[in-house]
């Protein structure tokens, strides 16, 4: 059932990129269908980053890959195979 899917997959609220391999990455547990898509949008609604085939590999970087401010965004990640998709926040501290 799709209730099932979303006690599968968890996404963390936090990252902390600052390159100590500790919690640099935006790792959804239970991710492990390549058909996925995932945004991050700023407070004011703008896309700040998008990808298809989403592997955790997110690091609060831009769509042009500098690093985004500290602060909280939107994350919306689509997951067709599971028949799910998340919606949740992440706050990224350096």
């Amino acid at each position: 059932t799709p209730d099932e899917c979303f006690d599968e997959l968890e996404m963390p609220t936090g990252i902390t990129p600052n390159g100590d391999e500790i919690n640099d990455f935006f790792f959804v547990r239970g991710l492990d269908y390549d058909d996925n898509s995932i945004v991050i949008l700023n407070r004011w609604g703008n896309v700040v980053f998008e990808k298809e085939n989403y592997k955790n590999d997110w690091s609060g970087t831009s769509k042009t890959g500098t690093s985004l401010p500290d602060g909280t965004y939107y994350v919306i990640l689509k997951v067709p195979p599971r028949n799910a998709i998340l919606k949740g926040y992440v706050d990224i501290r350096r």
